[in-house]
């Protein structure tokens, strides 16, 4: 794997997709052509190849995104890529292996669950590859708005993962108010939110059914191979949780509320654990990532320098910005070339702590 780079220095490209789809359509016409199972393997390396190349683009432009989310012009570029990139013939491609007389040497190779990952693939997206790409260009431009959502609050704008700091603070008067504050922020933009989920919500409908499932839960369901258990498992599991876990939590508020010497939790309480304050970070994300390198040569020399090489080429950005996207954190991948990235937007809370431990 390549570690000889900086992450700052790699430069997007957007990609061609004009390009990217004449390469789809050669492969699947070698697929359909191949005369052994090693033409339609060659076939398949060359796929993944492209796939690489477009996960490239569509990973690095998001995390800039991320990293940067008030730049337009970067929202835009993550629109493009996702929104292309859900339009290729993956559908075709799956369709034309599933065809192939060759197909059952592919199963021994790569095992029983290769045949229902392509039947899966094929599935969901048979059709409307046209609502699959508005869906993951509202997906994009859900977090962009959301990140460019600001709080005023006591005479300064804050974005919402600042706030964090606030919601968690000793003194109730000053959670009150910092709810307050990021309820009335969303509130303010309600309008947009709300266009945005029915849009949202339209969108996924006419996915799922010009796919064949009766609505979008079905189709989720596939996506994500609950090949094991169903609606009628997920009703049980939703019954167990009302009867034994919601109970559980009662009891759980009503002994903080007794710890914290109040009444009654209410929704701005539910940051607070003690009643002299959370505990907080008392390093900085520098320092947290210096004890993770410490953590992480102590499990084992492999773990150690995967991680420095982590941090070596500038993969994991966790310290704070305005800029930046907050109230969430991922670990995403650009291609098999290339490091995982690990992004966050450290906020001087108990969860800078957490985010460390989850690096890997």
């Amino acid at each position: 794997m390549n570690t000889d780079y900086r992450f700052s220095e790699l430069v997007y490209t957007p990609t061609d997709f004009d390009a990217v789809r004449s390469a789809f359509n050669e492969v699947i016409r070698q697929i359909r052509d191949a005369s052994s199972v090693e033409d339609v393997l060659v076939a398949i390396k060359e796929h993944d190849g492209i796939n690489d190349e477009v996960s490239y683009a569509s990973a690095l432009c998001y995390i800039r995104m991320s990293q940067h989310s008030l730049d337009e012009k970067l929202a835009e570029a993550v629109e493009y890529e996702f929104g292309n990139a859900a339009q290729l013939p993956d559908a075709e491609f799956s369709q034309a292996l599933l065809e192939s007389p060759f197909l059952p040497e592919l199963e021994k190779r790569f095992g029983k669950k290769y045949r229902p990952r392509i039947e899966k693939d094929f599935r969901l997206k048979k059709a409307g590859l046209e609502l699959l790409a508005e869906e993951e260009q509202f997906m994009a431009m859900y977090q962009q708005k959301k990140a460019a959502l600001r709080v005023s609050f006591r005479g300064k704008m804050y974005s919402t993962g600042q706030m964090n700091a606030f919601l968690e603070s000793p003194d109730r008067e000053t959670r009150k108010e910092a709810k307050k504050a990021v309820l009335e922020a969303y509130h303010d933009k309600k309008d947009e939110f709300i266009s945005f989920l029915q849009k949202t919500v339209k969108t996924r409908d006419a996915l799922a059914k010009a796919n064949g499932f009766s609505d979008f839960a079905s189709y989720m369901d596939v996506s994500y191979d609950r090949n094991g258990y169903g609606k009628k498992e997920i009703e049980a599991f939703c019954t167990e949780v009302k009867e034994q876990l919601v109970p559980l939590l009662t009891e759980i508020r009503r002994k903080k509320a007794e710890q914290l010497g109040l009444d009654k939790i209410m929704r701005y309480d539910a940051g607070l654990s003690f009643l002299d304050g959370n505990p907080v970070p008392i390093d900085s994300p520098e320092e947290l990532t210096k004890a993770a390198i410490k953590m992480y040569d102590s499990l084992s020399p492999e773990l150690g320098t995967f991680f420095r090489n982590m941090v070596k080429t500038e993969s994991l950005d966790v310290a704070p910005s305005n800029e930046k996207v907050s109230g969430m954190g991922f670990q995403t991948e650009l291609n098999s070339n290339y490091l995982p990235f690990v992004f966050a937007n450290c906020t001087g809370t108990a969860s800078d702590v957490d985010t460390s431990g989850y690096f890997l």
